[in-house]
């Protein structure tokens, strides 16, 4: 009686489907369907996918971008660049300087205008204009007529609005 029974048990696993799905017929496989070739058959072809988009910002030609300073009276000197911003979200940036040392003085960074940038999505660039000056340049302590690395500006960004954490995909 046991035999029979284990008997029935593998013939009614074998006639039930191998791979079932909880939805439409059309995505079940059954064993006596499989076709005679050894081959890759869809099983499934709806699966959705969906991405958590990250936050996107860039400088146009941040690497080559140059702040020149020019003289205004005879220990300080100032200069200009207009740099450019492509993001996908709206965000606030500030500038930071260090001095390298090859001049000795008190150097400021500022930006001139609005610190805030919309996003564009890619269509265009949003530009601002940074400006650096130095007070108490001590330029006696330099090599005349020579363009020298005095500075370093660093740009930061943040976004405006706090962007949570790990939001739930809604189709």
């Amino acid at each position: 009686m046991l035999k029979k029974s284990i008997m029935i048990l593998a013939v009614l696993a074998f006639a039930t489907p191998v791979f079932a799905a909880d939805k439409p017929a059309d995505m079940k496989v059954h064993i006596g369907e499989w076709p005679c070739e050894f081959k890759w058959e869809i099983l499934c072809d709806k699966i959705k996918v969906y991405m958590h988009v990250g936050y996107y910002v860039k400088i146009k030609n941040c690497a080559d971008e140059t702040i020149t300073l020019s003289q205004d009276k005879i220990s300080e000197y100032s200069g200009c660049t207009t740099i450019q911003f492509q993001s996908n979200f709206e965000f606030e940036f500030k500038v930071t300087i260090e001095a390298t040392g090859e001049v000795p003085g008190t150097y400021k960074v500022n930006i001139d205008g609005d610190s805030v940038v919309p996003a564009n999505m890619g269509v265009g660039w949003e530009d601002r204009k940074i400006c650096v000056k130095v007070t108490k340049a001590k330029i006696y302590a330099a090599d005349p007529n020579k363009k020298l690395h005095v500075a370093t500006v660093t740009v930061w960004v943040r976004p405006t609005a706090s962007p949570g954490c790990c939001p739930e995909i809604e189709p």
